[in-house]
């Protein structure tokens, strides 16, 4: 009995003295939430009122968005703060908790955020060159008179395409050595067949 009576008296007591952590935490994070919504709505109107969507729909960009699942880029912006606003109130809530693990795994992934960000922003910027490079192409190919501009057009689309993937995630860390080898190889099988064609 005396061994039950501590142990639950143990229990109790640490239950006790983790309840003030446990509601500061709470009340961060709902702090944090509301923040950050209104972080967002903010940054939303901003681009909106600056006239970015409509700028990104000119520039032909707004294509290259819709492939990756982004509809306008303001909403993506304020989708961005919103996420890192609330980042950072998870951290100090985890911290206020005790929470070592989330905080160090948070802090991890702010550390590699910059170069995650990289890597996507080199290759949504390589797919909308090769979606110039496709139309442009496949213009002039037309406007002289020549056939199989598309084709041309696509399969310089999906080169630029391919190595802008290998340079973003060559940023990203991730190693490609045996996806350029496998492409060396191919590609010198296509350059041994064309010339035996010739």
């Amino acid at each position: 009995k005396e061994s039950l009576s501590h142990a639950f008296e143990q229990y109790v007591v640490a239950i006790i003295n983790g309840l003030p952590g446990l509601i500061s935490g709470l009340i961060i994070l709902f702090v944090g939430w509301l923040l950050a919504n209104v972080l967002r709505r903010v940054v939303k109107g901003i681009a909106e009122r600056a006239g970015l969507d409509s700028a990104v729909e000119r520039s032909g960009f707004s294509k290259v968005l819709a492939k990756v699942g982004i509809a306008k880029i303001s909403v993506f912006l304020s989708g961005l703060v919103y996420a890192f606003a609330l980042l950072v109130f998870i951290v100090a809530a985890a911290e206020v908790m005790h929470l070592a693990g989330v905080t160090d795994a948070i802090n991890k992934l702010f550390a590699y955020m910059p170069t995650l960000l990289t890597a996507m922003a080199i290759f949504l910027v390589g797919l909308w060159g090769a979606e110039l490079v496709k139309n442009a192409v496949g213009t002039m190919m037309e406007s002289v008179g020549l056939s199989g501009g598309r084709v041309l057009g696509s399969v310089l689309f999906g080169i630029i395409v391919l190595f802008t993937s290998i340079t973003a995630l060559n940023m990203a860390g991730v190693d490609t050595t045996l996806i350029t080898s496998n492409i060396v190889v191919i590609m010198g099988g296509i350059l041994i067949a064309f010339c035996i064609a010739y």
